[in-house]
């Protein structure tokens, strides 16, 4: 028998997780500049994106519970980004990530980037649209079956010029 002999060599794992059917219809909803969540059969609550299921009433949600949510809605938390530069850092200017609660979900879509708003106006209560990009610029980006984003579908998220909502109506989607 000979020497066992160790080595080091430097690789890499790509691998490409298959969307889950209701992943898949709210995927292809942000492509056409649509939000499709569902609605729970047991609650009635509208979850964007849904993860297929309700998570309080614990019953499976299948296509037939997929319902369009609007393109409104209220800032409901949120935080300025400044970022940390460090040697090819692309982003450079403070900027404010936000959950918005979309009129007639029940759980806010978070992690939406707004860079065309001025920092010292944005506030929680605040309510906003969102402009998609147009269709050939539309990209999923890193959508996957765990985080709601939204991908680069969303060129901008605009104030709608309504009345700020109070926080008495939107607080328990605080966290």
């Amino acid at each position: 028998q000979g020497e066992v002999e160790l080595t080091e060599h430097l690789i890499s794992l790509d691998y490409h997780e298959t969307l889950h059917p209701h992943r898949l219809r709210y995927a292809r909803g942000l492509l056409e500049g649509r939000f499709i969540g569902q609605k729970s059969p047991a609650s009635g609550k509208v979850y964007l994106p849904s993860k297929g299921y309700d998570p309080i009433e614990r019953v499976p949600m299948t296509e037939a519970d997929d319902v369009e949510v609007e393109p409104t809605g209220t800032v409901v938390s949120y935080t300025v980004i400044t970022p940390v530069q460090y040697y090819g850092q692309q982003e450079t200017a403070a900027y404010i990530r936000a959950s918005i609660l979309l009129d007639g979900s029940d759980q806010p879509l978070g992690q939406q980037d707004i860079h065309d708003l001025p920092i010292d106006e944005f506030r929680a209560g605040m309510r906003l649209r969102a402009v998609f990009r147009p269709p050939d610029q539309r990209d999923l980006g890193e959508l996957d079956n765990r985080w709601g984003g939204t991908g680069t579908v969303i060129e901008r998220w605009e104030p709608t010029g309504e009345d700020d909502i109070p926080f008495e109506q939107f607080s328990e989607h605080v966290y």
